[in-house]
């Protein structure tokens, strides 16, 4: 969880300033990261920094599926994540194959996992480990712009299917590669985690809150390439206010 706003380090700065028009077909890493950082709204302030938005969490619906899930009708899926903790909350409201309507809470922040019962409510430990829970936070949109204003000199561009794929540090000696599409908006991020490969696929981007900031309005996560949640997002927010403390029962 977090106890107050806490803001990345300076970034880019001038390099920002030169290059926030750039476009993607570009072949100068920095400029790609640039231009997909403006492609989302994230380039913000007098500085043009691009770690200032760093929060988010949606609202959607769809369907979940795979080992130990089965197929299930998601009515309401809220997920809250910060890349600063890094920390995520996922509060869902699924049907399961017998038709039984369940609500499920887990919180990842840092190195604790804990489920809850309500959004704050501590309710067991877990024995899944926190970096599983945070892994989706890395293969979202966004997170190929903050990871890669950490260490802009390690970004680098290649071609994947005719299309420009951005290819930025990520956690623990990942990598994270997001495919561009030609307005600079990732449409593909994936992430290798040991032998398997997670990934998302989004589309349909849009300003929810006529802040500036760009968010999908489908998105599609896989594992090795097959399907294990598809959302229509229906609420998109930036920069909201969460919380993610943590509970005492997991204090030494």
């Amino acid at each position: 969880m977090r106890y107050g706003k806490m803001l990345l380090p300076a970034c880019l700065g001038a390099l920002l300033f030169a290059s926030q028009a750039a476009s993607a077909q570009t072949t100068d890493p920095k400029k790609v990261l640039v231009a997909t950082a403006n492609a989302l709204g994230m380039v913000r302030g007098v500085a043009h920094s691009l770690d200032v938005v760093n929060m988010f969490e949606y609202t959607a619906s769809g369907t979940l599926a795979g080992p130990g899930v089965g197929q299930g009708k998601v009515s309401r899926i809220t997920v809250g994540y910060d890349y600063m903790i890094p920390a995520i909350r996922v509060d869902v409201e699924k049907t399961v194959p017998n038709g039984e309507t369940r609500r499920e809470v887990t919180v990842a922040a840092g190195p604790l996992a804990w489920d809850e019962s309500t959004p704050g409510i501590f309710s067991r430990r877990t024995n899944v480990p926190a970096f599983e829970r945070l892994r989706q936070i890395w293969i979202m949109p966004h997170a190929v712009v903050l990871e890669g204003a950490k260490a802009p000199d390690k970004v680098r561009v290649a071609e994947r299917g005719g299309a420009t794929e951005l290819i930025v540090p990520g956690p623990d000696g990942s990598e994270i590669r997001a495919t561009l599409d030609a307005k600079n908006f990732p449409i593909h991020v994936e992430m290798d985690v040991g032998a398997r490969t997670y990934s998302g696929d989004f589309a349909d981007y849009k300003d929810f809150q006529e802040y500036g900031v760009m968010f999908p309005s489908r998105i599609s996560q896989k594992i090795d390439g097959a399907p294990v949640a598809e959302f229509t997002v229906s609420e998109a927010l930036a920069n909201p206010y969460l919380i993610f403390p943590p509970p005492k029962e997991l204090k030494p």
